[in-house]
């Protein structure tokens, strides 16, 4: 496989093009992380897009991976290739545990429960994931640095998430046993995005955002106009706190 080529089709540009500070995310809108006082251009690909952008005089990469744990983990083996020094991965996640929604949540580590497949056989027993399943960290160092940067203002909250393969496989006790854990959230893409992380070389942390506590009420509940303004504020503070983080320097 020429893995040069794999890039280009991917994400539309050169290996060359992405930036050594990397944002990465499933979702969240790339135009969102612009304020209008940035120099930037687009790249898009088959799979990617996304953004090199410069802030106060440091370049950086914002890249929309698409959502599950497949596309994110194969979008950070890809960035392999390139110069990057540390990403941010920048998403959401359902709370559990002690946590409320738009907390913020620093991730310190991700356990595995990726794959679709497994959920639906007739032998699966979510224990054994639990049991057998190591928990993937992040760079302690660029986490520490994050936590430090956040917890001025006790901004954030520090824990670890599992990371599902099937959003419908989270029962109500599917979701109590992970509580009992001491999870603090649940995903579908940050163990990809660690795991690959490590297999390239690449310093990874994270910053999510709850979303929504799936033991407590429904994600699809209607908001209130008071509650989406809050949802609405917490994302510019993720976004915000995520652009002075990677051009933070060292």
């Amino acid at each position: 496989m020429d893995k040069g080529k794999l890039f280009e089709f991917t994400f539309g540009c050169r290996a060359e093009v992405i930036e050594e500070n990397v944002i990465l995310t499933p979702f969240i809108p790339l135009r969102k992380f612009l304020t209008g006082d940035e120099k930037a251009d687009t790249f898009k690909g088959k799979i990617y897009s996304g953004v090199n952008a410069t802030k106060d005089g440091r370049k950086y990469s914002i890249i929309n991976c698409g959502i599950g744990e497949g596309l994110a983990g194969d979008a950070v083996i890809l960035l392999g290739q390139t110069k990057v020094k540390r990403i941010l991965f920048t998403g959401s996640c359902g709370g559990v545990g002690k946590v409320s929604i738009n907390d913020l949540l620093i991730c310190e580590g991700a356990l595995s429960g990726e794959g679709f497949s497994r959920y639906y056989r007739e032998d699966f027993k979510l224990k054994d994931v639990l049991k057998d399943e190591s928990l993937v960290l992040a760079d302690e160092v660029l986490t520490t640095r994050l936590t430090e940067s956040l917890n001025k203002e006790k901004k954030a909250k520090r824990g670890k998430v599992f990371t599902t393969g099937s959003l419908v496989a989270e029962t109500s006790e599917f979701l109590e046993e992970i509580e009992k854990e001491g999870f603090l959230g649940i995903d579908m893409e940050l163990s990809a995005v660690y795991t690959a992380a490590k297999k390239v070389g690449i310093p990874v942390c994270s910053l999510l955002y709850v979303s929504d506590l799936p033991l407590e009420e429904p994600m699809w509940k209607e908001n209130t106009q008071e509650e989406i303004e809050k949802k609405k504020k917490c994302l510019e503070k993720v976004i915000s706190h995520s652009v002075d983080f990677i051009i933070g320097g060292e």
